[in-house]
C-alpha cells in the first residue's frame, strides 16, 4: 500500500468512525433494567431504538423464569424438585434443553460444572437470609 492510498484509508477510517459516534450520539441506547431469574438483568440495544424487540427480549426472558425458576411453585423446575424420587414430571422442550446441556456440560467439565449444586447451596444459606436455619444448623453441630 502505497503513501497516497495508506492517508486515503485513514480519512476513510477516521470519518466512519466520527460518523458512528454521531450516531450513536443521536440514537442513544436503549437500556432496561429489572429483576428476573433471581438477580438484577439489564439489557441494552445499541442498533436502534427499538422498544418491540426489548419488550420481546423482557418477555423471554419471563418465560424463562416462569418455566426454570426453583422458587416458582408451578414452574418445571419446582415440579421436578417436588416429584423427586416420587415420579417423573412432564417439562417443557426449554427446559428439557437446558437440564441436557447442563449434563453435557458437567460430563466434559469432569464435574468442575455442578448443576445439581442447588440443595447445598439451600443448606449452606449463602445469601445468609435465613437464620432460623443457621441456628438450628449451629445447635445441632454441638
Amino acid at each position: 500500500m502505497n503513501k497516497k492510498n495508506s492517508t486515503n484509508y485513514f480519512n476513510i477510517c477516521c470519518i466512519s468512525f466520527h460518523n458512528y459516534r454521531l450516531f450513536q450520539k443521536q440514537t442513544g441506547i436503549l437500556t432496561r433494567t429489572e429483576f428476573l431469574m433471581d438477580t438484577v438483568i439489564t439489557l441494552k440495544i445499541y442498533d436502534n431504538k427499538d422498544e418491540k424487540a426489548m419488550e420481546q427480549a423482557i418477555d423471554r426472558l419471563k418465560e424463562i423464569e416462569d418455566r426454570m425458576s426453583a422458587t416458582i411453585d408451578s414452574s418445571d423446575v419446582a415440579l421436578i424438585n417436588n416429584n423427586a424420587g416420587i415420579k417423573p414430571v412432564k417439562v417443557n422442550e426449554d427446559t428439557y434443553y437446558v437440564i441436557e446441556k447442563a449434563k453435557y456440560f458437567a460430563e466434559i467439565s469432569n464435574g468442575a460444572y455442578e448443576p445439581t449444586i442447588g440443595p447445598l447451596v439451600e443448606l449452606w444459606d449463602i445469601t445468609g437470609t435465613d437464620e432460623k436455619k443457621e441456628k438450628a444448623f449451629l445447635q445441632k453441630k454441638k
